[in-house]
């Protein structure tokens, strides 16, 4: 995900950087950090935009703008970043909604 994934999605340094915090945020801490007080609503928010089979960059702005999400600066600032590559690239959106399913998945066995 650090790469360009199309050459004409256009990214800077600072967007890059930001992915580089969120990768780095989930390989050392894949649970606490994504759902504080073990309220998973800001991740719920966005896998279910890139779920929805007509995404839309309206949807991502209305999830990007919730509260709960805006809090988890992490992962506002990575979908942000990614937004025309994610409204534009279902392969990508999987991996995303992926990813995400995978934390989630962590959380529960860590309670187990």
């Amino acid at each position: 995900m650090l790469l360009r994934l199309r050459p004409e999605i256009p990214t800077t340094a600072a967007a890059t950087l930001k992915i580089v915090e969120f990768v780095r945020a989930l390989t050392v801490d894949p649970y606490i950090v994504w759902a504080p007080n073990d309220n998973w609503g800001a991740v719920d928010a966005i896998h279910g935009v890139l779920v929805d089979r007509e995404i839309s960059a309206d949807k991502l702005v209305t999830a990007l703008e919730r509260e709960d999400v805006c809090n988890l600066r992490l992962l506002r600032g990575a979908v942000a970043c990614l937004g025309p590559a994610i409204v534009d690239d279902q392969s990508l959106r999987v991996v995303f909604a992926d990813l995400l399913t995978a934390v989630r998945g962590t959380a529960d066995s860590y309670k187990e």
